[in-house]
């Protein structure tokens, strides 16, 4: 889409095609380009569900939960109140109950979700949607590497060195077992491994325009 800033009115429009008509603007998600921070997806009982759903990973302690926590820590009182919590809505898997768990926890920062775009893709998980999806925000590339997935690590993310090409977390409410959790590969596909790896974190925010 197309992003106007109209500095009269001090407001942001949108609109989806060159043709359309222009609309006031009143959130937008904001994604980090770099891999700020690695973390695990869960160090401890990945074995058990729910622990690779985002509610009891070690990801969402260290964006939200723990007192130096990137929210806690990067914004002052005044941005956080810009911040819109929102949801993190994952539909059923037949053969995983606890995939639905935690869908009216609102989180201030967060993963993209993972969805369906994943290859493999066992037919079992095909019926899974996560909101915020990565398919939403990056669409397929022409070429076989989806290099406009690929991100960049920092010095924080990668033990001391930075710009590398890093695997960084998605949010995985849907996956084939409870050891493993999604993840952007530095080639940019989507993969599988287990929960206890660490990787880089590249997380969203929903931010108030109004």
């Amino acid at each position: 889409g197309l992003w106007l800033y109209d500095e009269a009115t001090n407001t942001f429009k949108y609109r989806t095609t060159t043709n359309g008509e222009w609309k006031n603007a009143s959130e937008v998600l904001v994604l980090s380009e770099y891999g700020l921070l690695r973390s695990t997806y869960k160090n401890t009982g990945y074995d058990k569900s729910p622990y690779n759903h985002f509610y009891g990973s070690d990801i969402n302690n260290v964006l939200n939960i723990n007192a130096n926590s990137l929210y806690n820590t990067m914004f002052t009182d005044n941005q956080k109140a810009k911040i819109i919590p929102k949801t993190m809505e994952i539909t059923s898997c037949d053969y995983d109950p606890n995939s639905t768990n935690y869908n009216d926890v609102e989180y201030n920062m967060f993963l993209l979700g993972s969805n369906i775009n994943l290859t493999p893709v066992p037919s079992r998980v095909e019926d899974a949607t996560d909101s915020y999806s990565l398919g939403t925000y990056f669409t397929p590339s022409t070429d076989t590497t989806e290099s406009n997935r690929v991100a960049k690590e920092t010095a924080y993310s990668s033990g001391g060195t930075q710009n590398s090409a890093s695997d960084w977390w998605l949010r995985s409410g849907c996956v084939p077992d409870f050891g493993g959790a999604a993840r952007v590969t530095s080639a940019g596909d989507v993969s599988y491994n287990g929960v206890n790896y660490s990787y880089a974190l590249r997380p969203a925010f929903v931010l108030n325009l109004a």
